[in-house]
């Protein structure tokens, strides 16, 4: 979500950390913090937009497709890092908006002092007389981060990346920071869709109380279709009834574009309750339509044709044994899904094996080459970047093709290959 963060960039699993909690985790999927027991919904479960520029989203031109396709809440940016944005905008245009029944809440960015960023958001919070918070936390507070060739050898597990447990701390020292000020404030945390491809202390913001907005940038890659962001984030110990997917409707990402209606059959297979658009301001009416739901719920899927049933439910995988595993999807094309064929990890990716439904391990290297370091990015001018990855899955890294900073996040360009901006 952040200007300077895109989704793209993700790293290896988190490997043997643990930080003490701040709270815990009721019987109810609820959180406590200082004896007080928060809501694990509460305005989250309903449905709500991301806001940039209020100046881009004035309600006297989005009150009605906002109100009458059933989103309750907005969210403006009021930070990045220790900077305050927007600050002669917010709050008249909030004003505006509570006026037609929205309830407004302010949303920033986390940079690397979690207790200054706090004390802001608070402050801001307090300022605009805002009815929630939504904590950005993204590459500030990853445990992986590339290796700019200082790593001490014991942080470092291979080429190019490097662990930071002080990066990982800062997850706890916000969350305790901001709940020092705000102990019952309603707060969410919005950061990478796949919990398994970003390694932040997922633990010390669900702990304190903070439903996860998993980014299901479903436009950027595959990987971050909203069901697997949702399986991701429950595999990560987070309750069903404190997960609401966070989805990227903009000029098209990596993937291109993904309309409400491909969006919403995904949301309905989720199990979740209430959901986000990011960003409103680039929304095209027919998604807000598409998107259309009552009461948080995200809307129905279409009904299967044919009169077939469901035999599983949609993406799931399972092993059979240490080496074959199946797949739920609709195979033969009836409108229902089914359990696929067994397939075999080894015989697709020699040197794997099979582990709660996924090929996992190390395949033997191939007689490729690495193109550039991987992670690396550059600027092509001065809106189009490349990332260099792993891109064919062949082992090998390779340059990608070149992303429009002012496309995938408008008003930014492109700066030591990063899009950047206000």
């Amino acid at each position: 979500m952040s200007t300077h963060a895109p989704a793209s960039r993700l790293a290896a699993a988190l490997v043997g950390l643990t930080i003490a909690a701040c709270g815990t985790i009721d019987s109810t999927g609820g959180a406590t913090t200082g004896g007080e027991t928060l809501e694990p919904t509460g305005i989250f479960a309903q449905n709500g937009v991301f806001v940039w520029h209020p100046s881009a989203f004035p309600a006297g031109v989005y009150k009605d497709r906002v109100v009458s396709n059933g989103f309750r809440w907005i969210a403006v940016q009021i930070h990045e890092g220790p900077t305050p944005t927007n600050v002669d905008e917010i709050e008249g245009w909030a004003r505006t908006w509570r006026d037609a029944g929205v309830t407004v809440g302010g949303w920033g960015y986390e940079t690397s002092d979690p207790e200054g960023d706090a004390a802001l958001a608070a402050s801001l919070v307090d300022r605009y007389g805002l009815s929630f918070y939504i904590a950005n936390a993204e590459i500030e507070y990853k445990y992986t981060q590339d290796d700019h060739g200082d790593c001490p050898p014991e942080l470092h597990p291979g080429p190019g990346v490097c662990w930071h447990p002080e990066y990982y701390g800062r997850s706890e020292r916000f969350v305790n920071a901001f709940r020092a000020r705000k102990p019952s404030l309603p707060a969410a945390l919005s950061s990478y869709g796949n919990a398994d491809r970003a390694d932040l202390d997922w633990f010390a913001w669900r702990e304190a109380g903070f439903p996860f907005l998993p980014q299901a940038y479903w436009n950027e890659y595959e990987f971050l279709d909203p069901v697997t962001c949702v399986d991701a984030a429950v595999a990560h110990g987070w309750p069903k009834a404190m997960v609401h997917p966070t989805i990227g409707i903009w000029g098209g990402g990596a993937r291109g574009v993904v309309t409400g209606a491909e969006y919403a059959a995904r949301l309905a297979l989720t199990g979740t309750r209430g959901f986000s658009i990011y960003l409103g301001e680039v929304t095209p009416e027919a998604d807000w339509v598409a998107l259309r739901s009552e009461g948080g719920s995200a809307p129905p899927p279409p009904p299967p044709s044919g009169g077939c049933t469901n035999q599983c439910n949609p993406d799931a995988r399972e092993c059979l044994d240490g080496d074959r595993y199946k797949q739920c999807a609709d195979w033969d094309g009836n409108g229902c899904v089914e359990w696929s064929r067994a397939f075999s990890c080894g015989t697709s990716w020699p040197g794997t094996t099979c582990s709660m439904g996924w090929c996992v391990g190390t395949p033997p290297s191939s007689s490729c080459s690495d193109e550039c370091a991987n992670g690396a990015r550059e600027c092509l001018d001065g809106d189009h970047y490349k990332e260099c990855k792993d891109w064919d899955g062949d082992g090998c890294t390779e340059w990608s093709g070149a992303w429009g900073c002012s496309v995938s996040w408008p008003g930014t360009w492109c700066r030591e290959g990063w899009c950047v901006g206000s």
